[in-house]
């Protein structure tokens, strides 16, 4: 469901499938839901805005994952995923309109050692660049560069 500015609904799509994480990309305006083993990009229809959204309801459908998708986070042209399946993959999205590819970049299988329940993302204001935070059932909480290199763990 999308809704505008005002609270009232301007569009359903029905997915058929439970959704487990929806993020925005603002960079190229589309709306990443996460799914079980699949993640879904949807872009805005040429001519539509956040105030008056209208989904273009042919979407790019990805399937990298082998169980849950419980997190996105989306930076930049960047959209960050993390699973049940304890991976971490990160895409990059087409600068090109028409084209809306999730290119697979990096993944990262073992991030933890137990189903990855969520993941957010820091600017670290010194150096000017991004950073992924990830925690587990694993009971760890890990820091990562934004090309899923590992930067600490903190382990609980």
């Amino acid at each position: 469901m999308v809704v505008s500015k005002y609270g009232s609904q301007s569009q359903e799509i029905r997915i058929g499938n439970p959704i487990y994480c929806v993020a925005w990309n603002s960079k190229r305006e589309q709306i990443i839901i996460g799914m079980s083993k699949s993640v879904k990009a949807f872009s805005l229809v040429d001519g539509s805005s956040l105030s008056s959204p209208y989904l273009n309801e042919k979407c790019e459908t990805v399937s990298h994952h082998s169980d849950i998708v419980k997190s996105i986070v989306c930076i930049e042209s960047r959209v960050y995923t993390a699973s049940f399946d304890r991976s971490i993959i990160m895409y990059e999205t087409s600068s090109y309109p028409s084209d809306r590819t999730l290119h697979v970049l990096s993944v990262f299988r073992q991030a933890h050692t137990a189903a990855i329940t969520c993941l957010t993302m820091i600017r670290d204001n010194e150096s000017n660049t991004w950073q992924i935070i990830s925690g587990s059932f694993d009971r760890s909480v890990k820091l990562w560069t934004q090309d899923i290199q590992l930067i600490h763990k903190i382990e609980g």
